[in-house]
């Protein structure tokens, strides 16, 4: 008898105890993500406001509002607010620091995004760890509203009243009421954009939308599987006015400014219907046979860049003249420019320009080039 009574004390024992730690479970839980956010948060270097926390035991967690910002002397100023957030987490691997994902999937109700990057603060070097960046990329996430505004330096990329899922098994949807893109050389506006999201092995890719009649992007892919190397990539496939565009386009920002490696392709594109579609109203016409441009480096400093290019135009035309066949061939490389073909064939004229140069160091410099060639 005493030990079955010693057994039935420790049974009510366990059970009292299982049933406090079932009512202030919610509250440890919520408690503990609040914490886990705030220390992510510190290690990106960012700012966060979180308001209510719901964390039932065992059920995603639920924050009412969250609030992410950056410090006012951050290179690229960023700015996220979302009403409400629905976080699966991994609290498995979160607790245990194991390699993986820590969000299972993350559901946003309306979400507004803003980052400012101005080129004075682009040599400062970015405090956020990319590594945790990459673990916090959910498995499945589903955005309701997203209105999202990039500005760098002068251009500017607005994205207004946009939705979008996505999923590691299943395919997602996503749509945008409006893509807004201004820039010095163009300003342009898209509506109504609709298609599928295939979110898989860190790459996202958005596929099948036209922009308008005769554009169309087959796929727009972003590799962010070398994130926590700060390296990402972009694959773009476009059918283009009764032709092709095809780039690879990459950036690695280990060390500031960042460097880009990119090459692209182009065959039997109409440079009229292509200008037109970009607000370029000069009356240009004929068709882009060929292309094919590559380019390694920095942008702001081409002296230790790398690039060549080569095109082919057709029955092309400009301001009234005309031309049959227009070919370039090109190559940069240490500071060189060696102009390999320059080729124009009229109706009764021919023109063909070879030679080698050296880049201009600065902008004075353009007005009396160093250039020696054959006519």
């Amino acid at each position: 008898m005493p030990f079955r009574r010693r057994l039935l004390r420790a049974s009510l024992l366990a059970v009292l105890i299982a049933v406090i730690l079932f009512w202030i479970a919610p509250t440890g839980v919520a408690n503990g993500v609040r914490l886990w956010l705030w220390w992510q948060a510190r290690q990106q270097g960012l700012k966060i406001e979180v308001g209510k926390i719901e964390a039932p035991l065992l059920r995603p967690v639920v924050i009412q509002h969250l609030h992410v910002s950056s410090a006012q002397d951050a290179p690229c100023r960023i700015e996220v607010d979302a009403n409400q957030a629905i976080i699966s987490l991994q609290l498995a691997r979160i607790l245990t620091g194991a390699s993986g994902r820590a969000i299972h999937a993350l559901t946003l109700d309306a979400v507004r995004v803003e980052t400012r990057c101005h080129a004075a603060n682009e040599r400062e070097k970015s405090r956020l760890a990319w590594a945790t960046l990459q673990k916090l990329l959910p498995d499945n996430f589903n955005i309701a509203k997203l209105d999202l505004r990039i500005e760098k330096e002068s251009t500017i990329f607005l994205l207004h009243n946009a939705s979008l899922s996505g999923s590691q098994i299943d395919a997602g949807r996503f749509t945008v009421g409006e893509l807004t893109i201004v820039s010095p050389l163009f300003r342009q506006t898209f509506s109504e954009l609709h298609g599928a999201i295939d979110w898989r092995d860190n790459r996202l890719t958005f596929g099948g939308f036209s922009l308008r009649p005769g554009l169309a992007m087959q796929s727009v892919t972003t590799d962010l599987s070398h994130l926590a190397k700060r390296r990402v990539g972009m694959e773009l496939d476009i059918d283009a006015f009764g032709g092709k565009l095809r780039a690879n386009i990459s950036s690695e920002w280990r060390n500031q400014p960042s460097d880009w490696n990119i090459a692209g392709s182009a065959s039997e594109v109409s440079l009229a219907q292509t200008l037109g579609a970009f607000g370029f109203t000069d009356r240009i016409g004929g068709q882009l046979h060929a292309g094919k441009f590559t380019f390694r480096g920095n942008t702001h400093d081409l002296t230790h860049a790398t690039a060549s290019v080569w095109m082919e135009l057709t029955d092309s035309s400009w301001a009234g003249r005309t031309s049959e066949v227009i070919m370039l061939g090109a190559a940069l490389y240490n500071r060189q420019i060696d102009l390999q073909q320059f080729y124009v064939k009229q109706r009764n004229n021919q023109l063909t320009l070879s030679g080698e140069g050296v880049l201009p160091a600065n902008s004075t410099a353009w007005l009396n080039p160093d250039f020696r060639g054959d006519i």
